[in-house]
């Protein structure tokens, strides 16, 4: 098919598109980094209460 051009571009559209893809690139870079990041974060459990209410009430330092 000649004479037909799925697409033309000038100079600033080229630069554009470049730098788009460039910025596609650095954003992919970036959540991978944060991936990585996230899984190797040891957990930190909130710790609970060392007595709750049932050792309140069976403890040996309240009498009967």
């Amino acid at each position: 098919m000649p004479g037909h051009h799925i697409a033309t571009m000038n100079t600033l559209a080229a630069f554009c598109s470049g730098l788009a893809l460039a910025l596609l690139f650095c954003l992919a870079l970036a959540m991978m980094n944060g991936a990585l990041h996230h899984r190797r974060r040891p957990r930190t459990y909130e710790q609970e209460e060392t007595t709750t209410h049932l050792d309140e009430l069976l403890s040996r330092d309240t009498r009967a």
